[in-house]
């Protein structure tokens, strides 16, 4: 929330003036780490259901679903069309898995 946003303020004035540079420049320079924050957030999603980690995968969903327009805000422009894609399946993806292993701990 903080180091992303900051990134993009710096793009935002270094290049100003040339739209299409400073969108590809942020994406570029973040790409990577958010590349894993969410691929955490998958491995998460999609290791072994266990009622134990019910809690942890509530967190995470809202923490995404909350953090969803700051997403969208942030990663804008067709360079970060892949990062706003990619936190959004994350974020149906951790629903998913919540419901399924609500579902498992009903049926324990």
């Amino acid at each position: 929330k903080l180091l992303l946003s900051e990134e993009k303020k710096i793009c935002d004035e270094i290049f100003k003036d040339i739209e299409s540079i400073r969108v590809l420049c942020f994406a570029e320079a973040t790409s990577n780490s958010m590349g894993m924050l969410l691929s955490f957030g998958d491995a998460i999603a999609r290791s072994k259901r266990s009622p134990e980690k019910l809690f942890v995968l509530l967190d995470m969903y809202e923490i995404m679903r909350e953090l969803q327009p700051e997403i969208e805000a942030i990663f804008e422009g067709k360079a970060c069309t892949e990062m706003r894609e990619s936190a959004a399946i994350l974020t149906k993806r951790l629903a998913q898995t919540a419901q399924e292993t609500f579902g498992d701990f009903e049926e324990a």
